[in-house]
């Protein structure tokens, strides 16, 4: 469960991406629309995608994002919490080259 007065920004670069694909759990939950979930394309959080996400209703398929990068910013109030989310990314590439999988050395 996610703590009451949650107030997170993550952000997922995966340099190189042409796109990437966001498969949400099945068990994600919020309360109901104080606590949510807003995805961004930029670090500015000024392009928003999609709704926010909220409740038990979340994407059951697969969540296509142009260009490399993904903001999560998740926000919850002072009452109850429930399980949250998680999601699996994965970043498709133009192509696969060494120069374009830098990043991968950097998470070992």
């Amino acid at each position: 469960p996610y703590n009451s007065y949650s107030d997170s920004k993550h952000v997922v670069t995966v340099p190189g991406a042409a796109f990437l694909l966001l498969m949400f759990d099945d068990r994600c939950c919020t309360k109901d629309s104080s606590d949510f979930l807003q995805l961004y394309s930029d670090v500015g959080m000024k392009s928003c995608i999609g709704e926010k996400m909220f409740g038990s209703d979340w994407p059951q398929h697969r969540v296509i994002i142009m260009g490399d990068t993904v903001v999560f910013k998740f926000m919850s109030n002072y009452s109850n919490t429930h399980w949250g989310y998680r999601c699996e990314i994965v970043g498709h590439m133009h192509r696969s080259t060494d120069e374009n999988l830098q990043w991968l050395i950097e998470l070992e």
